[in-house]
């Protein structure tokens, strides 16, 4: 009876570190105005569809920023930091969509906790313009 109780425990204490693990973290993606303050996602998504190379108008996608305020309200928030293009390979999340699906925003991240964190996809990586690195910011 010892011996089967040992390794229920041990399959129990296996899956609940397993389960604290369970982790995704995208890139931040905000859409922004010239002066980096917040604006809604549509904006940015018109302008790609008008300009699919980027370049065309008065708001763009801002990857890794942070808010200056620790929010993300359009019209309000400032962003400092981040780039002109995403990280190659690394998914990306808008406020709205971290908001929508159960994310924690922070440093230019979002990050999901245990199950069902992976099930939702950001826009990926396409139709922004810009070139650079991740800026430190001020």
């Amino acid at each position: 009876m010892k011996r089967s109780r040992a390794v229920v425990l041990s399959l129990l204490s296996a899956t609940a570190l397993g389960l604290a693990g369970c982790e995704t973290r995208k890139e931040l993606k905000t859409c922004v105005d010239q002066d980096n303050v917040v604006q809604d996602d549509d904006k940015c998504r018109e302008a790609d569809k008008h300009y699919p190379f980027g370049g065309g108008g008065v708001v763009h996608w801002n990857y890794g920023g942070n808010s200056r305020d620790g929010t993300y309200v359009p019209g309000r928030s400032v962003l400092y930091g981040g780039s002109l293009s995403a990280d190659p390979g690394i998914a990306t999340e808008t406020p709205s969509e971290a908001l929508a699906h159960g994310g924690t925003i922070s440093e230019g991240h979002v990050t999901f906790h245990g199950f069902g964190s992976t099930g939702h996809g950001g826009e990926g990586e396409g139709g922004h313009g810009g070139e650079g690195g991740h800026g430190a910011g001020s």
